[in-house]
């Protein structure tokens, strides 16, 4: 028998459906049981076809087409409906793990991919990378979310130092507390390579809990060797600090009174401050600690040299004030303290200048009426109703008051509720 393998005619493209399948989905059958049949009837029409049978190849090769065009019309099956609902959900869930590790990992710094908004303004610019990312979230408040570059850094830093923190860059005295030292090498600026002064630190520490006493033995020790001006002015200028804080007691009332060997000690500590690099924070506090040892010349020289580097210092200029007004100088006193008013600084700043001049009138009664005046204006200015209106009334009931100062302070007096009338 001759066989013929080399090529088999094609199902025909149409024909009547096999004879042992009815129309539509057979019973129980599924997509790939139909293929199967249908495989083995193509088959066995190639047998037949060997076998010269045409007929029966031609039949049999037609059930085999209409069993596959019913196999790609049927439904899959439930279990392939399952495979193909996990693929998606596996595909959904990959697209989200990326991108979550896409907006942790990569910076989404202004500064570094900031581009210019359309209108130019600087306060719209927003980055392409906060546009393409931006989930609508408010910005700011509430708890900083860790993402995977929080995770990704802390293993880098774990990486880096191994399993023992990193050695001080400088050691640290035994003779100082290291609370303070340790916080600030922990929490220091980034960037900065300068090494730490330990006694700065330390001495700061103590001045913050109120150890004065710690905190002036932590400057002085770290005074001897040092070169470095900016770093001997901060050193005088912590040691003078601890010292006037020594010298400094509160009453019920809030009014101070001062140890004046702590004053001394503290004005010299502030010169040397000034000395090592002129500031006007601590020429600012060098006058005030001349005002209270009496030495109204170099007071006011001070607080000058003060306000010539920085003008809205206000706190110098009203302690500036205070010193004319000792030394009898009403009119250019006033000017001072109208300068402050006209300012609107914090009710604090006004507050301290109240204190101030309530402490002078405690200890010389009688000696500064002019005080009265201005302490009336300080507190119109403030919005302390009360305490203006006593110390007005009691200026205009001072005999000896100038009738252009009473004048003032009627005019005042009229106008509690408008803090900068007449001024």
């Amino acid at each position: 028998m001759d066989a013929h393998t080399d090529s088999a005619p094609q199902a025909p493209a149409s024909g009547t459906a096999p004879p042992d399948v009815p129309n539509g989905m057979p019973p129980g059958l599924s997509g790939p049981s139909l293929r199967d049949r249908a495989r083995r009837h193509y088959r066995l029409g190639n047998r037949l076809f060997d076998l010269r049978a045409m007929e029966g190849a031609l039949e049999e090769w037609r059930k085999a087409g209409g069993l596959w065009r019913l196999a790609a019309a049927a439904r899959p099956p439930r279990r392939e409906r399952l495979t193909d609902l996990r693929a998606v959900i596996l595909l959904l869930l990959t697209v989200l793990l990326v991108f979550n590790l896409v907006y942790g990992l990569f910076p989404r710094n202004s500064a570094e991919l900031t581009t210019d908004a359309e209108d130019g303004a600087a306060g719209d610019r927003v980055t392409w990378w906060e546009r393409w990312l931006d989930t609508g979230h408010p910005r700011g408040g509430g708890s900083p979310a860790v993402t995977l570059r929080d995770w990704w850094q802390r293993v880098e830093r774990r990486w880096r130092l191994g399993s023992e923190e990193p050695e001080p860059d400088v050691t640290v005295p035994p003779e100082l507390d290291e609370r303070w030292p340790d916080l600030l090498s922990r929490y220091r600026q980034p960037g900065v390579t300068e090494p730490l002064d330990y006694h700065l630190v330390a001495g700061n520490g103590f001045l913050r809990t109120g150890d004065f006493t710690r905190a002036a033995q932590a400057f002085e020790q770290g005074l001897p060797g040092v070169s470095r001006p900016k770093q001997r002015a901060d050193l005088y200028q912590g040691l003078a600090n601890a010292h006037y804080y020594q010298g400094y007691r509160t009453d019920a009332e809030g009014l101070a009174s001062y140890d004046l060997a702590q004053v001394q000690a503290a004005a010299q500590a502030y010169e040397a401050s000034v000395r090592a690099e002129p500031r006007a924070l601590s020429l600012g506090n060098l006058g005030w600690m001349y005002f209270l040892l009496g030495q109204y010349g170099q007071a006011e020289a001070s607080s000058q040299r003060a306000l010539q580097m920085e003008p809205n210092l206000h706190y110098v200029r009203l302690n500036l004030g205070l010193t004319r007004l000792v030394l009898g100088r009403n009119d250019e006193a006033y000017e001072a303290y109208r300068t402050v008013i006209r300012a609107r600084p914090e009710d604090d700043v006004l507050e301290g200048g109240i204190n101030d001049l309530r402490e002078v009138l405690r200890d010389r009664p009688g000696s500064y009426p002019f005080g009265n005046l201005v302490m009336g204006l300080l507190a119109r200015a403030k919005g302390d109703r009360d305490l203006a209106q006593q110390a007005l009334q009691r200026f205009l009931r001072h005999p000896e008051s100038d009738p252009r100062w009473q004048r003032l302070a009627q005019q005042a007096l009229d106008t509690l509720d408008a803090p900068l009338g007449g001024l």
